[in-house]
């Protein structure tokens, strides 16, 4: 939720993601991904919340693999770091599907 007032006084800019999802604030440095796909593209995912969460997670873990993160977790439908300390997200789980087409 945004205080409406307070972020057209200080001029910042807001999107709102059709795919839904929380608020999140992104600087010059915040990366965002988005797969697009359509059944033909990926035959083994059914265009369903579970098994799409279930492709990009392991997408993920093996990207962040190879850069050395050997702690990816998914909790809640969140990406997540696992530490001793507790699990640091870094990224939601906003889809859209229509028909056998869906983003993620």
């Amino acid at each position: 939720m945004l205080n409406l007032e307070e972020v057209l006084k200080a001029g910042v800019p807001v999107i709102k993601r059709f795919s839904g999802g929380g608020t999140i604030i992104s600087d010059a440095d915040t990366l965002f991904a988005t797969f697009i796909c359509a059944a033909d593209d990926e035959p083994q995912v059914p265009p369903y919340p579970d098994p799409i969460l279930d492709w990009t997670s392991s997408v993920y873990d093996a990207a962040l693999h190879g850069c050395g993160a050997t702690n990816f977790a998914v909790r809640a439908n969140d990406y997540c770091f696992a530490t001793e300390e507790g699990d640091f997200k870094f990224g939601g789980n906003a889809q859209s599907i229509s028909g056998k087409r869906w983003l993620h």
